[in-house]
């Protein structure tokens, strides 16, 4: 028997060792890409979130100028102003990252067909 560099020691060393190369090739490729997106990120923000922003922004001028007419009570109104402020930003953050998902459209003859033969030819096994 010919002895040559496609024997299976041979091979596994070389398949491993490319596993081990993809493997960090793909680990540097993602993070490059999320230190690229995590800048990008504050760039793009969505129109709903931009109205939540707006709308806060209007609710804190509008308790500034309610603070500023005579309302003593500081200590109240600064944390109930602190917690709505920071409700807000959880708002808007959340109408930026929100996902939406589609439902699933309903499966057709064959596949209802083709999932009920396996079920069938399952059950007759047992």
């Amino acid at each position: 028997m010919e002895q040559t560099i496609f024997t299976g020691p041979n091979m596994a060393v070389v398949g491993i060792s490319t596993v081990f190369v993809a493997l960090t090739i793909i680990v540097t490729v993602v993070s490059i890409v999320a230190r690229v997106l995590a800048r990008n990120e504050g760039a793009s923000v969505s129109p709903e979130a931009a109205s939540a922003f707006a709308a806060a922004a209007e609710a804190s001028t509008a308790q500034q100028s309610h603070v500023s007419r005579g309302s003593n009570d500081s200590a109240d109104s600064d944390g109930n102003e602190l917690l709505r402020r920071v409700a807000m930003a959880a708002y808007a953050y959340h109408l930026g990252r929100r996902v939406s998902v589609r439902a699933n459209v309903a499966p057709s003859p064959w596949l209802r067909a083709g999932r009920q033969a396996q079920v069938n030819r399952t059950q007759s096994r047992g």
